[in-house]
Order: C-alpha cells, then structure tokens, then sequence
C-alpha cells in the first residue's frame, strides 16, 4: 500500500469515474443505435419501452460503478490514517445509501413501465378505463413492495436485526387482513378481473340475477353496472369472480334477435313465413353473414307460433329492431288478413 500524497494519486480515481462516464455515455450511443433500428421493424412495444428507459439510466449506472469501484481502490490500495479512514468509511455509507435509493426508483420506473405495458397492451390504448381505474393500484403496490425490499437491504448492511421487525410486521398485516377480510376479498377480486379480463369497460353483461346492463365502472372493492332504468348497480367484485356472467360484447358484439309470432290455424302458414322473412332482410342492420330463418316453435290452442331468429353485430340495437320488426308483422299481417289470435276471456256475473 502507499500513501496519498500527491494529486497524482487523487487523479487515478478521477479517471477511473472518468472512464466509466465515458462507459456509459458509449453504451448510451449504442443503445439509441438499437432502438432506431428497432422503430423501423415490427418489434414488440416492450423491447422499445425497455431500451428507452435504459437509455435515460445508463449513463447515470456506469457513473456509480465507476464511484464504487473508487472507493474500494482507494480503500484497499492505498494507505490512509484513522482519520481518513473513518471519514471514507462515512463515505461509503453514503455512498451504499445513495445507490440503494437510486435503484430504488429505478426498479420502480421499471415496473410501471411494465405494469402500463401490460394493462394497456402494444398498442398503447390509454383509453382503457379499466386499465386507468387499476393501474394506480398495481403501481402502488409494487413500489411499496421494492421499497420495503430495498429498506430491508439498507436496515441488513447495517447490521439491523430484521427479524424481529419481518415478525411484528406478519402480526400486524394478519391482525389488518382479520379486520378487513371482506374488503380485501374484494380488492383481490378486483385484481383478478382486471388480469383475467372477462369484461371491459363499456361491455354488456348479464348478472347471475338476471340483471342486464353495460360496466360503467371497476373499482377497488364494486364493479359498477348501468342497467336500462338508467340506474347504477353496485356489485362486489367477489360476486362477480365467483358466478357466472354473460359478456354480451365478447368475443364480438353480435347478438341474436328473437321474434315469436302467432298465427292462427287458418292463415297460410308459410305465406306468413315469407312475409316476415322479408321483412327482416329489409333490415340493413339485421347481418348477413349469420343465420336468418323463421321455425316453426310450438303449438298453442289457438295459434302456431312461429319464431324469428337472426343477429345484429349491434347488441344496443336489439330491442330496437325487436320492437319494430313486430310493429311492422302486425301491419303486414293485417293488410294481408293474415290472423295473429289471442286469447279472450267471458267473465258473467250472477
């Protein structure tokens, strides 16, 4: 070992820093290369969110190896009095607590960069409101999680006694999870529906009640449902995890329309099928590309009924089309006096 005692020495650290800068400036040049070639090719959005957020760090990493690998030269290397060796030993410290934090906040960036890669997809759609509504929340819980992590590292290299503190905290979180058990279950629930994805936002779905109406909604602890009395029905995320729903819009938002016709013994029957066959084909909403046929169903006292099945790729214009292909039948029927019976009833009384 030999002492410190001319700006010679002190100028080995600095290029030594130096040089890793440069390291790093370099690496940073090159990764920009990549990424452009990347731009032009039909790479995935990761590989680009990646080496974008690389870029902005590397120079900043290189630095601090550069910092570190400094301090052990000239920790190891050269001979230093007491006094400086506790005032490097200080430096140190600082140093570790400095990098720590800097990892920190780099391996949270990092995740929400994948956090927002994987809710929102390749193609970037921030318009997803279900992804808006949860994102928080997974960031959130994923940098309180690399914090505590990294906190734990710091508490370690200090010679902390983490164990007692992992213990009191376990008795803790067991006594808050025992006195909100339900809320939780929701908020996991609710985290499953958004990994899972059996709706979106904007989707018509029928609850296990039978309830029909479009999510307007996914929070923490209730889904939020607007039915057609223009109403909010407020269900919570367990129920929904747990039964089973009917997703109108996936995979697609074609939805069959059904049309039950009466039509007396007496009228042509097929004449009758025709008529509303026509009908339905007048319909430019009404697809073509489904079925479109009008069976014979069941046999009633009075009637045969008769039955239209087709699909609309528009499940908002169901009851729509429903209603007016019935208002035009009952026209039809009744300019062609074609019969559509029903049952009267005497009442006398003595």
């Amino acid at each position: 070992m030999k002492q410190i005692n001319s700006f010679n020495d002190l100028s080995i650290l600095l290029i030594i820093i130096a040089i890793s800068f440069l390291f790093g400036k370099v690496f940073k040049f090159g990764l920009r290369f990549l990424n452009s070639k990347l731009s032009t090719k039909q790479n995935s959005d990761i590989e680009r969110r990646i080496l974008k957020f690389l870029i902005g760090k590397i120079t900043m990493i290189f630095t601090l190896i550069g910092i570190y690998i400094s301090l052990i030269v000239l920790d190891d290397e050269f001979q230093i009095s007491k006094g400086q060796k506790i005032y490097i030993h200080y430096l140190k410290n600082a140093f570790f607590i400095f990098s720590t934090f800097y990892a920190t906040r780099i391996f949270i960036e990092l995740a929400k960069e994948l956090i927002d890669w994987y809710l929102y997809g390749n193609d970037g759609d921030k318009n997803d409101k279900i992804a808006d509504t949860i994102a928080p929340l997974f960031e959130k819980i994923v940098s309180l999680l690399i914090i505590f992590i990294f906190f734990i590292v710091i508490l370690d290299h200090f010679g902390v006694n983490i164990g007692s503190l992992l213990v009191s905290l376990g008795v803790v979180s067991l006594a808050i999870a025992l006195a909100a058990q339900e809320t939780l279950a929701n908020i996991f629930a609710g985290i499953v529906l958004v990994i899972d994805r059996p709706f979106h936002v904007g989707d018509r779905i029928q609850l296990p009640t039978g309830e029909v109406g479009d999510v307007s909604e996914l929070g923490l602890r209730s889904t939020k449902i607007l039915n057609f009395d223009r109403n909010i029905i407020i269900v919570p995320n367990t129920e929904l995890v747990k039964n089973k729903i009917i997703n109108f819009s996936y995979p697609s938002t074609s939805v069959r329309v059904l049309v039950e016709v009466p039509i007396s013994y007496e009228s042509d029957l097929e004449k009758s099928k025709n008529f509303i066959m026509e009908i339905a084909k007048s319909y430019p909403e009404i697809s073509k590309e489904h079925e479109l046929n009008v069976y014979t169903v069941r046999f009633e006292t009075m009637a045969v009924v008769v039955q239209l099945i087709c699909f609309t790729n528009d499940y908002n214009l169901k009851f729509d089309i429903e209603t007016e292909i019935r208002d035009k039948i009952s026209k039809k029927f009744q300019e062609e006096k074609i019969e559509m019976p029903s049952q009267s009833f005497l009442i006398q009384r003595k």
